[in-house]
């Protein structure tokens, strides 16, 4: 049977790779499972993966983007039509 040091370094070991899969825009939850399961190893494996970058987008400027005339929403002056609800915008001349 495992000690109780074993077991505790293995469940801070999944609680690293937790932290580690939520920086990376990962699943969490699969891989504190996965590291209860695999120990160090999935540790390993999570840090020599890239980050997905879902959440890594480029933010815009507050000055490149005006409020859509239909439906309120935040849209890029370089933008001809609003990406929510199509409705056609006239861009404003942008300070050069």
């Amino acid at each position: 049977m495992l000690s109780e040091p074993a077991v505790l370094l293995w469940g801070v070991n999944a609680l690293v790779a937790m932290t580690i899969a939520m920086a990376k825009d990962r699943s969490a939850a699969g891989w504190l499972l996965l590291a209860l399961l695999a120990g160090p190893l999935a540790v390993v494996v999570l840090l020599c993966l890239p980050s997905t970058g879902h959440y890594a987008a480029v933010r815009l400027e507050p000055e490149a983007m005006e409020l859509c005339d239909s439906c309120f929403e935040p849209v890029r002056r370089d933008r001809h039509a609003c990406r929510y609800c199509g409705a056609v915008q006239f861009a404003k001349a942008m300070p050069r």
